[in-house]
């Protein structure tokens, strides 16, 4: 199941590239990436990826409200007209044959006397459960990357001052 997702965040990344660096479309990639690293926990612990996606809803809600200001009224316009039915038709396909059932074995070494939602959080630092960190810090990567992307180094509230 982690390889689906892997595979189907790749593809959409490189589908989605041809769109134009706007604050919409990259901020909408992001919450979709965000929604499929949620899907992925899920099947460990539905109430943490719960509560990680209204995070990162949190932070979308500041990052979109800071961008916009500092970003020009543009049209948002679609390079390929084609290219959200390919994207869309691409992504069904990927979640098609998904499997959301858990299938992680449990880790026998932890103690007993720890509760369970302790040792639910602890499985994301054990060996089977780094994936799930990895692309999480892919994902805020990801995040960052695109702020850096939509503001303009020499016109927006990020800018060097230079005396």
């Amino acid at each position: 199941m982690t390889l689906a997702i892997i595979s189907t965040l790749w593809m959409f990344t490189m589908l989605s590239m041809t769109l134009p660096m706007h604050h919409l479309p990259l901020g909408i990639m992001v919450l979709l990436v965000a929604f499929l690293n949620c899907i992925l926990i899920a099947t460990m612990s539905p109430w943490y990826s719960y509560m990680l996606f209204f995070i990162f809803i949190g932070g979308m809600l500041v990052m979109f409200a800071y961008i916009a200001s500092l970003s020009p009224n543009m049209t948002f316009s679609v390079n390929n007209p084609l290219m959200p039915i390919t994207l869309t038709f691409i992504s069904l396909l990927s979640f098609k044959n998904l499997n959301l059932t858990p299938s992680y074995p449990t880790n026998t070494s932890i103690n007993s006397s720890i509760s369970d939602t302790t040792q639910i959080l602890s499985f994301l630092y054990t060996q089977n459960g780094i994936t799930c960190v990895i692309l999480l810090a892919c994902m805020l990567l990801f995040a960052l990357v695109t702020s850096v992307k939509i503001c303009k180094p020499k016109s927006g509230a990020l800018r060097p001052f230079l005396h």
